[in-house]
Order: structure tokens, then sequence, then C-alpha cells
């Protein structure tokens, strides 16, 4: 049993690593060509969700940080990648900025729906006015 937890640990690590340098080749790419042709930004989006989930839910169930670190490297390098992207594309960059500010919060999803409803609210508003 104890060559199990041994060879569990190893992968994990392993996994941990190979996750840290997962997309430096696209980061390094990114920067010395100053473009972002062929980024998909919302796709990028999406999957830097993904990376945020894996992180908060390894996180706030108190796995060992071998079990989820691989999601905390490449959530950080979807946020290079999709930093670059906005600074050498042609996004407008008013999404990305609010996914780099909520990022932090713990309660990003009630943030979220908070902004979108006082936004629609505003906007209601002031069409009404």
């Amino acid at each position: 049993m104890e060559l199990i937890h041994s060879l569990s640990f190893v992968l994990n690590v392993t996994v941990v690593i190979l996750g840290s340098v997962m997309k430096l080749p696209q980061v390094v790419k990114l920067y010395r060509s100053k473009s972002s042709e062929g980024i998909s930004i919302w796709g990028s989006f999406l999957e830097l969700a993904c990376f945020m989930t894996g992180s908060g839910y390894g996180y706030s169930f108190a796995y060992p940080i071998h079990a989820y670190a691989e999601n905390i490297f490449l959530t950080l390098q979807g946020f290079s990648i999709i930093y670059l992207a906005i600074v050498f594309g042609k996004e407008t960059g008013t999404v990305a900025i609010s996914i780099f500010v909520l990022y932090p919060s713990n309660h990003c999803h009630t943030v979220i729906v908070h902004l979108t409803s006082s936004t629609y609210h505003h906007t209601v508003s002031s069409v009404s006015t």
C-alpha cells in the first residue's frame, strides 16, 4: 500500500512540474512575435475558468497542494496569455480587466452576477430617463 502512495505522489509531482511549464512556449512565442494572431481570447477565458475552478476546488476542500498545484501554475500562465493577447491584439480588454480584478475574490460568481445585474439596471435606467 505504501508503494501505491509513493507512486501516486511521484505522479502528482510530475504533473505539477509539467503543468508549470506547459504554456510557457506559447507565452514566449506571443511575447517575441508581439502578435496575438491565432489566439482565441474567449477560448483562453474558458480555459482559465477551468483552471481557476480546479484551483479553488482543491484549496477549498483542503487537498494537499501537490494534488492541484498544476492548476495554479496553469492559471498564472493563462493570465499571461490573455494579458499578452490583449496588449498585442485588437481586443478592447474590458472583459479581461474584469476577470483580472475578480479572480482574487472567493465569491467570484456572486460578484459577476451582481456586476451583470447592476450594469443591466444601470443601462435600463439610463435608457428610460
